[in-house]
């Protein structure tokens, strides 16, 4: 292990930030990791938030909740589909599948977005009609913050506050 090996050359490693969204679990439970006489950071930025791929594939996923969703509004309705008003421009495209689920309906699945809209596919009866809000549990949580400026903060289905998106445009232009 490299930061073994610093240790014998005498550096001092004051802390060691391992692992992402997909192995916390695995440098959790690291026996070499544990014995390190520095201090252990884990750094799952995915599951602080919870995407809709952190549901289906992390190991821990039972104990966690989504942190973070986009809330769309249905503006149109045909047979067989509907539409949102959410595309990519608010919810980041997914290299692996959908954008999205909706929560708390199973039948409805996003299909590829344009920049504006993102069409749903809607399987038997969808329970929605025009006019109203799903929530969208991105794919792809980190690069779906990053599009917007702010965040609602909703505590217990109540407002509570506007943040300032702080990842959002933090590189610096080309001079």
């Amino acid at each position: 292990m490299i930061s073994q090996a610093l240790l014998a050359e005498g550096h001092d490693i004051g802390e060691l930030v391992t692992s992402g969204s997909r192995t916390w679990p695995i440098a959790l439970e690291h026996a070499g990791l544990a014995e390190l006489p520095s201090t252990h950071t884990i750094s799952p930025g995915t599951v602080v938030y919870a995407d809709a791929r952190t549901f289906q594939k992390d190991p821990a996923r039972d104990a966690l909740r989504p942190a973070a969703v986009v809330v769309s509004r249905v503006t149109s309705i045909r047979p067989g589909s509907l539409t949102l008003d959410a595309g990519h421009k608010a919810i980041a495209l997914s290299p692996h599948g959908p954008s999205g689920v909706i929560l708390g309906h199973p039948g409805l699945e996003p299909q590829k977005p344009s920049e504006e809209h993102g069409p749903v596919k809607v399987a038997g009866a969808s329970g929605v009609d025009y006019g109203d809000l799903l929530a969208v549990l991105p794919s792809h949580i980190g690069p779906t913050v990053n599009l917007h400026d702010h965040a609602v903060i909703v505590s217990r289905g109540q407002v509570v506050g506007l943040e300032s998106v702080s990842a959002r445009g933090h590189h610096a232009p080309l001079s």
